[in-house]
């Protein structure tokens, strides 16, 4: 969690370079004032996630920012580690598309150099699945569904959840 902040602090400055001093003391007192026993709650496979991550977003700010591809192929490095933590993180490729193509002036060419460390990742699980009998692809496709009764109740509930959540 301090990474993260850190991180929001130093983006802080990269975007408000003009600022008079009163929003960073702010943000250094949040500092602070993080709890560490967040650190002690998190799963063996969120801390990488969380991790590698928020340094992906990092980097990939600072990319947009100062418009060089440096930047987007570590972001693409760290997310392609996330991605070995957690799958999860694909949803933070499609954002990272959105942003592209709204944000940022050659999208495509900042895409490649994204999407070269994240697909090389993306092989390697592959191939530690197809050698050990697919222990990923077991777990979350059988193992995490084994209470679901398949009359669509949770597709409901899921749908009623986002409904609240996206609702003012």
């Amino acid at each position: 969690t301090h990474v993260v902040v850190v991180c929001m602090i130093n983006l802080y400055e990269h975007l408000y370079p003009q600022d008079s001093g009163t929003r960073k003391w702010w943000m250094g007192i949040f500092y602070l004032l993080v709890p560490w026993s967040l650190l002690f709650v998190l799963i063996t496979t969120d801390t990488p996630l969380f991790l590698f991550s928020s340094l992906s977003v990092w980097f990939f700010v600072m990319g947009v920012i100062k418009q060089k591809s440096t930047y987007f192929f570590l972001a693409g490095l760290l997310m392609g580690l996330a991605f070995l933590s957690k799958y999860f993180v694909v949803l933070l490729l499609l954002a990272y598309c959105f942003c592209l193509w709204r944000f940022y002036s050659k999208p495509w060419r900042a895409l490649v150099y994204l999407l070269l460390p994240v697909v090389i990742f993306g092989l390697e699980n592959l191939w530690f699945n197809l050698m050990n009998g697919w222990p990923n692809v077991m777990f979350n496709v059988f193992h995490r569904n084994e209470g679901v009764d398949g009359h669509g109740w949770s597709w409901l509930v899921f749908l009623l959840m986002m409904f609240y959540v996206l609702s003012p």
